[in-house]
């Protein structure tokens, strides 16, 4: 499962999800941090 880790929430969340076998990205680490909500 794919999680993309919205903007108010910390990026430790998306290495909390990625250490139960999943995969996520923070929007920051995805350069989305400032992107508008249509874009993402």
């Amino acid at each position: 499962m794919n999680f993309l880790i919205d903007a108010q929430l910390p990026p430790a969340l998306a290495r909390l999800i990625i250490s139960f076998g999943h995969h996520a990205v923070h929007v920051e680490e995805a350069t989305l941090l400032l992107a508008a909500d249509e874009t993402i």
